[in-house]
């Protein structure tokens, strides 16, 4: 663990706030002129630029960085000049502008490379903007230039273990040794980099070592039992976490080793012994309880059931205990999901979208529940606020298009649809929402698939095609539109043999799938191979498709066409009890009961 990253972005906030790099200014002849590098300039120059330097600084101690930032560029342009490209560097690092902060210091450093604090300013955006290898980098140039000091070495060796080089943290943290002396914390450091590079043998002789050294700790002996764990000596192990247990009852490193180390192990009834202590710990981190609750709710254990009372108790101890943190309220909504106990997991979704109204994925999840649930009031009301909400997110218009397909209202379903594909393009194809991590190309495909149907159901044939050939371009494999579209074309006894090309892809891909099987066998059927559209569409009911009134109407069809018309009356009768179109089936079955 690195805890010296964050003493590196603390730095780096001090000095962006203070006007510690403010220069002495010194009142220049206004006729002699002074050289800086290539340039030369005039004492009016150097007035000038001394004063905007200290109007910028004091711009930004105020807070005004756009002000500042104009001010430094003014000076820049007078004369380039390191503290001026220091100041520049942290205010774009600030305002997320990573390229340009990074030239700015690297600017700064080349002006004046024996200024510490440079380095420690471009350290400090490289791992703001998590550029780990370039953070290291820095740290090289830090230790070969100031080869004296302790704590950047250290640092250094530290850098080395987080980019998976343990071998090289290992040699920095013995030169370090040699220089200062044989010490405790070093050599724990050093024992965790051998364990991180496997060389367990390596560690366990560090250990003996250390306890030779300074004798026996928690912090030793729980690395022993780590080490001895992963050396497949569990007995020993086992031994040494009892030991901690009962000694340190209630530390928190204890306790989270031990736990860790027993889901390592597969001892889940230990594990969650230990995690009840966890929880009730307060020097543990609420987020880091978090992680070891989802991590169980996650691992699909049969030892670990979402369902038993253990795991039940755990979570609800949790949540009792940080009811009013949102990622706590995330934890109890995906229990209540896992659980089927939708309504307590909407309730609690309620009440985090009405205290977080912009944290979009509540939103998600309270629209995927309700749909699930078949709620279309809940799916409305959610959809309709979310859209006006977050304008520019497609997602509800997906669930709008879904609410007004089942009121039969195409005409919304098409200004939704077509409002949201508008939004997909200007965000492009490829976009992938942050915070839901939704993909807009998954999206767009739904969209067109909804404005397909719904153009297809007012008869604008040309328009439903279109949109069906739109969302194949941008995904020519999609089962979904390929099964929707051959259909379609089916029912309107067009372009078959394309229809039938279309949906054998999607038996290919998936020959159990009811839907699929039907599409295709219904097609044949249109075509007049009757005895093959039998075969397929026998195939879709064996495989779940007896749930379908459509499916069951088909075979009714089918049957119809054979001359078997007391079966086909059977299945109509069927499609009815599973809320088939009752008008139309019973007109078929008074059709073929009359013949």
């Amino acid at each position: 663990m690195l805890k010296t990253g964050s003493r590196i972005f603390l730095i780096f906030l001090v000095l962006l706030i203070s006007s510690s790099c403010a220069r002495k200014i010194v009142p220049a002849k206004e006729s002699g002129k002074i050289a800086k590098g290539h340039r030369e300039i005039s004492g009016e120059q150097l007035q000038n630029f001394n004063y905007l330097f200290v109007e910028a600084l004091k711009q930004k101690l105020f807070g005004n960085y756009k002000n500042a930032m104009k001010y430094f560029l003014e000076c820049e342009k007078i004369k380039p000049d390191d503290a001026v490209e220091y100041q520049i560097s942290g205010i774009f690092a600030l305002s997320g502008q990573e390229k340009l902060a990074v030239d700015y210091g690297e600017k700064a450093i080349k002006h004046d490379p024996g200024n510490i604090w440079y380095y420690y300013q471009l350290a400090s955006i490289y791992q703001m903007f998590e550029k780990k290898d370039s953070l290291l980098s820095v740290y090289k140039e830090i230790v070969n230039r100031f080869p004296d000091l302790i704590k950047e070495k250290m640092t250094l060796g530290d850098l080395y273990v987080q980019n998976n080089m343990p071998e090289k943290a290992i040699r920095v943290y013995q030169q370090v040794e040699n220089k200062v002396g044989k010490s405790k914390s070093i050599e724990v450091k050093i024992i965790k980099a051998y364990i991180t590079a496997g060389d367990n043998d390596k560690a366990l002789e560090e250990i003996g070592d250390i306890i030779r050294y300074f004798g026996t700790g928690k912090d030793i002996i729980l690395l022993e039992a780590e080490v001895l764990a992963q050396t497949g000596k569990k007995a020993e192990s086992d031994s040494l976490y009892r030991v901690l247990i009962k000694k340190y009852s209630d530390d928190a490193d204890v306790q989270m080793s031990a736990y860790e180390q027993y889901i390592k192990d597969k001892e889940y009834k230990k594990a969650l012994k230990i995690l009840d202590k966890i929880i009730d710990n307060p020097d543990i981190a609420q987020n880091k309880k978090l992680d070891y609750i989802f991590q169980i709710l996650y691992m699909n254990n049969p030892e670990l059931s979402i369902e038993s009372e253990d795991i039940g108790k755990l979570v609800k101890k949790v949540y009792e205990n940080a009811k009013d943190d949102l990622r706590t309220q995330l934890m109890m909504v995906d229990y209540y999901s896992q659980n089927e106990e939708y309504d307590k997991a909407m309730n609690i979704l309620r009440y985090m979208i009405a205290k977080y109204p912009r944290f979009k994925p509540g939103w998600q999840q309270m629209l995927y529940l309700a749909s699930t649930e078949e709620e279309n009031d809940t799916v409305f009301h959610y959809a309709e606020t979310g859209e006006k909400l977050f304008r520019e997110d497609p997602m509800f218009n997906i669930y709008l298009c879904s609410y007004y397909m089942t009121k039969k209202d195409n005409n919304k379903v098409i200004k939704y649809a077509e409002n949201g594909i508008k939004k997909v393009l200007q965000k492009g194809v490829n976009y992938v929402d942050k915070e839901t991590g939704l993909k807009y190309k998954d999206i767009i495909i739904q969209l067109y698939s909804y404005l397909g149907e719904a153009y297809q159901n007012i008869k604008d044939y040309k328009k439903s095609d279109d949109a069906f050939e739109n969302g194949l371009k941008i995904d020519p494999g999609n089962l979904i539109l390929l099964n929707n579209y051959a259909y379609f074309l089916s029912v309107r006894k067009e372009k078959l043999q394309k229809a039938l090309k279309m949906s054998k892809q999607t038996i290919k891909q998936e020959p159990d799938n009811s839907t699929y099987l039907d599409t295709y066998g219904w097609i044949l059927f249109k075509m007049g191979r009757i005895k093959e559209a039998s075969e397929y569409i026998e195939k879709a009911l064996k495989n779940g498709g007896d749930a379908s009134p459509d499916i069951l109407e088909h075979y009714g069809d089918i049957l119809t066409k054979m001359g078997e018309k007391e079966d086909a009356v059977k299945y109509y009768r069927k499609a009815i009890e599973k809320k088939g179109d009752r008008k139309k089936l019973e007109a078929k079955i008074k059709a073929a009961e009359n013949e």
